[in-house]
């Protein structure tokens, strides 16, 4: 993979020793790395029950992660920009969908431990 360049809004320094992340990630190069480019978007994006609105369907969500995370052996291989996916979902407040082998409720956890460290 080229070096990427990021442009960025940054926000408040991070704690000492460890790199500020972005305010708004607005560079998408690195989707020309992810390895979902080869499927549609059904995907990571579950449609709701019909009879329950609030109910995700669950398998499709799993297979997603395994997608991205290498875990299935019909699609092998662990996407390259895994974390990139999920900092961009994060950091632009994708609600919706699987994005970088997280699904929302896990991304929302991941955000709440950056905010912890001062990193969001």
């Amino acid at each position: 993979m080229g070096q990427v360049v990021v442009i960025v809004r940054s926000r408040a320094p991070a704690p000492k020793g460890l790199p500020p992340l972005p305010a708004v990630v607005e560079d998408r190069s690195w989707r020309q790395e992810a390895k979902c480019r080869s499927v549609g978007p059904d995907l990571f994006f579950p449609k709701y029950d019909d009879q329950n609105d609030s109910t995700r369907d669950l398998v499709t969500v799993r297979q997603a992660k395994q997608f991205c995370n290498g875990e299935n052996p019909d699609w092998p291989g662990v996407c390259p920009v895994l974390m990139e996916c999920a900092l961009y979902a994060i950091k632009n407040e994708e609600m919706e969908g699987v994005w970088g082998g997280r699904s929302e409720r896990e991304r929302k956890r991941y955000a709440a431990e950056l905010r912890k460290l001062g990193l969001l």
